[in-house]
């Protein structure tokens, strides 16, 4: 195949295990047999044995090419799924642990040239394979170039991700360029993209002539699945709500309207415009005058992202407005921002805010936390009255979210016990070198702290990854019957069973909505509700409905 010779007695098989708590599955068996010969990305929902896939073929490349000593990476983003993925292909093929080593950023770089040397088949993050790849290319090193060298198959895990600057795309580049290894590349995904673009894009990525999909509808996968049933609960927003709103959208009229005349913002109606679509306008206006940009345009655009933020945080919980608004109040703000705060107009605000959430405990008034609570009391009663131990996981995208609904369920207990689980990420105001990651998902096992406004609560503070391991740890165990978390929860981990998925907000995203339903109906029937806002929130719900379907379709 490449610098490692196969062993062409060996190879003329292949091995596929057999095991009672592991029966062949025809759609596994397919998929396998492409994966150990072409490049492959391997799509199918989740709990249906990616990971199956990916460790026979493993452990057939680990047969194929002993005598030359070839070597194979597993690569996963974070590290809790890189461990647990590692247990699963212990479990399944019986990968030998003697030939086997988990690498970590944190491991010394001595240590992990000794053991790019001396082990077989690795499982470690992409961005330790990228550093050392590129400390082996940069320092020339010879040995451990000649380590890499002998790679001669690549699984990444969440394969969506190989994209622009992250790290899987910047592996399979290394491997080719800098070791000129030839090596197979499997890549794992529940949902490879959003559209056919970003699916593309993935294919090319990672070298794939094969796709090998399937979706809940295909007949060998159908006996495998369970019910999953998904609802949709429209919420009727509050008188608080649309007055505050009101408010705010009086706020930044004349600021949106400035825009315009400056041709810097698209003409349509200010009650639609999002956070996003505000940074879109803004990277076109940088785009469009490099060398004059202008000071005062630059703070009007970030004043404005900010209170279309909150207005739109308006939808969750006018308890977390009411924060947002008082972290402003309190500075620091100068230019337009001080302006703004200083005003008539955003006192009122403040007071209106502060009158709706004092009157309901902090918050409690907040349409979505009512039902929510609702939903949660039918359905633990429910279960409970049937004798069933049950589990649910509530999503919502930004901590300060998160910590609300915390904070809301203990009034529940013990009928209702909930903890959240959040990244690592410490926020934005601890560092500067964070700015950036407001908008997109950290994915160094970290997740979206804020909404549109740079600051976090102190209260919501990261996780480390003991930290995270305890809870779902004790999630499995019934310590407490509700997971309230961000993006971290979405993907792979294996949270064990359960019952009941509840999406605090809509996110436009088709992947990460389908990742979010994926942790239910796993061994057992599930069910999925959304809660949506009326107006802007089932706008966004029905965009991603149809991305969804485009993806599915892509797929075929």
């Amino acid at each position: 195949m490449g610098p490692v010779a196969v062993d062409e007695e060996t190879a003329a098989t292949y091995i596929y295990p057999k095991h009672p708590d592991y029966p062949e599955r025809q759609y596994q068996s397919e998929m396998t047999e492409t994966a150990l010969n072409y490049n492959t990305l391997v799509s199918l929902p989740t709990g249906l044995g990616k990971t199956h896939i990916a460790a026979v073929v493993m452990y057939n490349y680990y047969r194929w090419f002993a005598k030359g000593g070839g070597k194979i990476i597993f690569c996963a983003p974070t590290l809790p799924l890189v461990n647990q993925q590692l247990e699963a292909c212990f479990r399944v093929v019986g990968i030998p642990g003697t030939d086997t080593a988990v690498m970590t950023g944190k491991m010394n770089a001595e240590k992990r040239k000794e053991l790019w040397k001396t082990k077989r088949l690795f499982f470690c993050t992409p961005q330790t394979v990228q550093r050392d790849l590129m400390t082996a290319d940069n320092e020339i090193d010879h040995e451990t170039s000649r380590a890499f060298s002998k790679v001669v198959c690549l699984v990444l895990d969440e394969a969506h991700k190989a994209s622009g600057d992250y790290a899987y795309t910047r592996v399979v580049e290394l491997l080719e360029n800098a070791a000129h290894a030839k090596f197979r590349i499997v890549g794992l995904s529940a949902t490879p993209g959003a559209t056919i673009k970003a699916i593309q894009g993935v294919v090319e990525a990672l070298r794939s002539v094969k796709i090998e999909a399937r979706t809940d509808t295909d007949d060998t996968v159908a006996p495998y699945l369970h019910t999953k049933r998904t609802e949709i609960v429209i919420v009727e927003r509050n008188n608080y709500q649309r007055e505050i709103e009101r408010l705010i959208s009086n706020i930044l009229h004349p600021y949106l309207e400035k825009l315009r005349e400056d041709h810097l913002l698209q003409t349509y109606g200010n009650a639609t415009l999002t956070s996003y679509s505000i940074i879109k306008a803004l990277e076109t206006y940088k785009k469009n005058n490099a060398n004059n940009l202008q000071g005062p345009l630059l703070a009007t655009f970030f004043a404005v992202q900010q209170l279309i933020g909150i207005r739109n945080d308006c939808h969750q919980s006018l308890g977390v407005v009411k924060m947002k608004l008082l972290r402003l109040r309190q500075g620091p703000n100068r230019g337009i921002l001080s302006k703004i705060v200083k005003s008539e107009e955003f006192e009122t605000l403040v007071g209106k805010v502060i009158e709706a959430t004092d009157g309901g405990g902090g918050g409690g008034i907040d349409p979505k936390l009512i039902k929510l609570s609702e939903l949660l009391k039918l359905h633990f009663e429910r279960e409970n009255a049937c004798g069933n131990s049950s589990r649910a996981i509530v999503f919502a995208q930004f901590r300060d979210n998160v910590k609300e609904i915390v904070d809301c369920l203990k009034r529940m207990e013990p009928l209702v016990k909930s903890r959240y689980f959040v990244g690592q990420n410490k926020g934005s105001n601890n560092t500067k070198k964070s700015k950036k990651k407001h908008a997109t998902n950290d994915n160094n096992n970290n997740d979206n702290t804020t909404s549109a406004v740079p600051f976090l609560d102190e209260r919501v503070a990261g996780m480390k990854q003991a930290e995270q391991h305890q809870a779902i740890k004790d999630f499995v165990n019934n310590r407490f019957n509700v997971l309230v978390c961000t993006s971290i929860g979405e993907e792979g981990l294996d949270i064990g069973n359960v019952d009941l998925i509840i999406n605090y907000d809509v996110i436009r995203s088709p992947i990460r909505m389908i990742q979010r339903a994926g942790r239910t109906g796993r061994k057992r029937d599930g069910r999925v509700v959304s809660l949506i806002s009326e107006g802007q929130e089932e706008q966004t719900h029905k965009s991603r409905l149809s991305a969804e379907r485009t993806l599915v379709n892509a797929l075929k």
